[in-house]
C-alpha cells in the first residue's frame, strides 16, 4: 500500500507500508490495517502504522487485523509480558484477531520438517495472547515504547492453562485468534506454516479448533460459534 502525506503547498511524499486489506463479502473495502511493529527487513522500505487498529463488523464482531511482527515485543526490546497487541485487543474489546504472517520455523525444527504443525510456534503465539485469557496481565504501556512454553495437541485440543479471571465484564467473552502463516522456503529460511484457529476465554483452557502442518498449503475452514 502507498500512502500519500501532504499539506497544502507542500511536496507530496509517497510512503509505503506493510498492510492488510479487509474486504466485505460483497467485495467492498472495509479497512486497511498497517503493520505497527516493523521487522528488520520492513524497516528498509516501509513506514510503520501509527498504532494497532480494530473495526466493528456488523453481525460479526470487533475485528483486529495485525501482521506477523505485531505479535512480538516492540523491536524485541520491550518486556515480554507487555503483550502489546493482545493488550490492545482486550482494551478495545476485540472478539477476533486475524494475523497474516510470514513467520519462520525455529532452526532446531528445520532438519525434521514433516506434515505436523510446529507446536513450539503455536504455543509461542498462544503465549503472546495472554491478556485474552488473563486480563490482569493486559499492559497499559504505550505499544511503541522501548525501554517460554509447553507442547500442544492438534485438532479440538487444549493448549496450556488459563488463569482465573476477574470481575471485568469483558472477561466473560469468547475471543479467537486466526493465524494464517506462509509455508515453504525462500533462499534459506523455512516458514513455519501451522496456520490455526484458537479459542480463548477467561477461566477456561485455550481450545485449538484446527491447524495445518508446517508444509501444508491449503485453505483452512473453521466454523466458529455465533
Amino acid at each position: 500500500m502507498v500512502r500519500v502525506e501532504a499539506s497544502p503547498g507542500q511536496t507530496v511524499n509517497y510512503c509505503a507500508s506493510n498492510s492488510a486489506a479487509l474486504f466485505a463479502p460483497d467485495g467492498s473495502l472495509q479497512h486497511f490495517f498497517r503493520k505497527h511493529f516493523l521487522f528488520g527487513t520492513d524497516e528498509k522500505w516501509a513506514s510503520a502504522g501509527i498504532e494497532f487498529g480494530s473495526i466493528h463488523i456488523q453481525n460479526l464482531a470487533n475485528v483486529c487485523v495485525a501482521i506477523c511482527m505485531d505479535l512480538n515485543p516492540f523491536q524485541f526490546r520491550t518486556p515480554f509480558d507487555y503483550c502489546e497487541l493482545a493488550s490492545f485487543c482486550f482494551q478495545r474489546d476485540v472478539n477476533l484477531l486475524v494475523m497474516p504472517m510470514a513467520w519462520l520455523l525455529p532452526k532446531h525444527q528445520e532438519p525434521r520438517v514433516d506434515s505436523s504443525p510446529s507446536l513450539s510456534t503455536i504455543n509461542y503465539w498462544a503465549m503472546r495472547c495472554l491478556p485474552f485469557f488473563n486480563p490482569q496481565t493486559a499492559s497499559t504501556q504505550p505499544s511503541s515504547s522501548a525501554t517460554a512454553v509447553g507442547d500442544a495437541a492438534v485438532g479440538d485440543a487444549e493448549v496450556g492453562d488459563a488463569a482465573v479471571g476477574d470481575a471485568n465484564p469483558l472477561s466473560s467473552k469468547m475471543r479467537y485468534l486466526a493465524a494464517t502463516n506462509r509455508v515453504g522456503t525462500e533462499v534459506k529460511p523455512t516458514f513455519a506454516g501451522s496456520s490455526w484457529v484458537l479459542q480463548m476465554k477467561v477461566g477456561q483452557r485455550r481450545l485449538l479448533h484446527d491447524s495445518l502442518g508446517i508444509k501444508k498449503e491449503a485453505c483452512l475452514v473453521v466454523t466458529l460459534p455465533p
